[in-house]
Formats: structure tokens, C-alpha cells, sequence
């Protein structure tokens, strides 16, 4: 009885190892897309497409195969388009085209947010009604990416991931 109460403690406690890996991932993610959020507030063209890189090559060392299966599926139907909105904001220097594209990724990337429920703080999905457009970041405070300065407090909370 006691052997098995020892390996039950165990297994648990490797899944809980497992967990805390995962959501320090996905932490990691977050915090690069709030970069490249932040570097299109900033109208820092350059930057928001370094950290778009960077975003891409994080999604392609995420440990997919350590997730549940209900995670896996869920990365594998989304992870594919995220990385290519992300690629293409980090192909281009161009701040207005990259704002363009930064409210797809940022919609595709708050959907998996929300299925794979790892994220640790609070994600408050914002949107900007001239743009149409949804953003995430971790203060509830608007600071958009799509109008940077000239429109910078323009949007609202509209949800959040707690």
C-alpha cells in the first residue's frame, strides 16, 4: 500500500513538473507577442519584426508533444497559421503593414490562449473600433498598436483570460 501511494505522489508530481514547464512556455510566448505589441505602439517597425521572429522560432521549440491530447489537437489546428501571421510581421519592416497583420495574429493567437487555459496572469483582449481589430495585453490600460501615439488610448477591454 505504501509502494503505491509513493508512486501515485510521484506521478503527480510529474505531471505538476510537466505543468509548470508548460505554462512557463507559454508565458515565454506571451511575453514576446506583448514585445512586438508594444514595438508597434512604439511605431518601432524594426523591433516589432525582430521580436516577430523571435515569436516564430519560440512557437517552433514549444514541447507540443508534452501537452495533453486535447492541447495537442488544439496547438496543431492553430499553431500553423499563428506562426505564419507572426513570420510575415517579421518579414517586413513596414510599421503599417505590420499593424495590419498584427490584428489576425493577435485573434488567432488569443483563441489558443483560451483553449489551451496554460496562461498564468490575467490576458485582456482589447479592440480598437476604428481598426476593427483586437489586441491583447496584460494591464487593462489602452495602449494601441494599431494608431501608436496619434491615437494612443483609443479601444476598450472587450474580455479576459484569467
Amino acid at each position: 500500500m505504501k509502494t503505491l501511494r509513493v508512486l501515485l505522489m510521484s506521478i503527480l508530481f510529474l505531471d505538476g513538473r510537466d505543468l509548470m514547464a508548460q505554462q512557463k512556455e507559454v508565458k515565454s510566448l506571451l511575453q514576446t507577442y506583448y514585445e512586438i505589441k508594444d514595438a508597434l505602439v512604439a511605431g518601432d517597425g524594426d523591433s516589432a519584426s525582430d521580436r516577430a521572429e523571435e515569436f516564430v522560432r519560440m512557437m517552433g521549440e514549444m514541447p507540443v508533444n508534452q501537452l495533453d491530447a486535447a492541447r495537442q489537437k488544439s496547438w496543431k489546428l492553430r499553431a500553423t497559421k499563428i506562426r505564419d501571421e507572426a513570420d510575415k510581421i517579421g518579414a517586413t519592416r513596414d510599421l503599417a503593414r505590420q499593424r495590419d497583420l498584427f490584428g489576425g495574429f493577435s485573434e488567432q493567437f488569443y483563441n489558443l490562449l483560451e483553449v489551451l487555459d496554460l496562461h498564468q496572469d490575467t490576458v485582456y483582449l482589447q479592440y480598437c473600433p476604428m481598426k476593427k481589430a483586437y489586441w491583447m495585453s496584460a494591464e487593462q490600460e489602452i495602449r494601441n498598436p494599431y494608431y501608436g501615439k496619434s491615437m494612443l488610448t483609443c479601444g476598450t477591454v472587450k474580455d479576459s483570460l484569467k
